[in-house]
């Protein structure tokens, strides 16, 4: 979706709005941008992750465009206080982050755009191998 003008109250309903549309937080990337030349790309999408228990878990995104930029890491479509910058780690996983989704949403003067979705796989602490 293209806007010519672009307000940050605007994009933030904009994004709401798209974020709402898609119907789920899957890894569809969404581009909203104002000025082409100028807006924020991701080069380098959050990759899905396998960790033992116990185990920090590090997603991060890789951007062009121009700066400065606003990043908000998301977990499974909800803002993570705080997670604002190219990477976010959980310090400890426990088994019940398996499942979860980490996307972030990048914004700068001229657009947004939010990245796909890095899943997180929490595997049980006694399934390590004695060797690890």
């Amino acid at each position: 979706m293209r806007v010519s003008r672009l307000c940050p109250a605007a994009l933030s309903a904009a994004l709401l709005l798209l974020s709402a549309c898609s119907g789920h937080s899957g890894s569809t990337l969404a581009l909203i941008e104002a000025d082409a030349a100028g807006a924020p790309s991701i080069i380098a999408q959050p990759q899905p992750l396998a960790v033992h228990g116990g185990d920090p878990a590090l997603f991060q995104v890789a951007t062009t465009g121009t700066e400065p930029a606003t990043y908000q890491w998301e977990r499974d479509g909800q803002p993570i206080p705080g997670a604002t910058g190219r990477a976010y780690q959980l310090p400890a996983t426990t088994l019940a982050d398996h499942g979860a989704r980490f996307r972030v949403v990048v914004i700068n003067d001229h657009g947004a755009v939010i990245s796909d979705v890095g899943l997180l796989s929490v595997v049980d602490e006694t399934g390590r191998w004695a060797w690890e």
